[in-house]
């Protein structure tokens, strides 16, 4: 199955997988922290509760 990634998925694809199964150092996070927050308004942390607005 073949599905189109955007550039921001890719690039969290890749820091995740840098950061699971390779290096924790900090610029590895870092990246990582950096891939996620393209995604920060459209998925809540944990506890974080849901908003009304979807």
């Amino acid at each position: 199955m073949s599905q189109s990634l955007t550039p921001e998925m890719v690039r969290l694809i890749i820091a995740a997988r840098v950061v699971a199964f390779g290096s924790l150092d900090s610029d590895a996070i870092k990246e990582l922290d950096g891939a996620s927050e393209a995604f920060a308004d459209q998925v809540p942390w944990d506890d974080e509760p849901e908003s009304s607005n979807g």
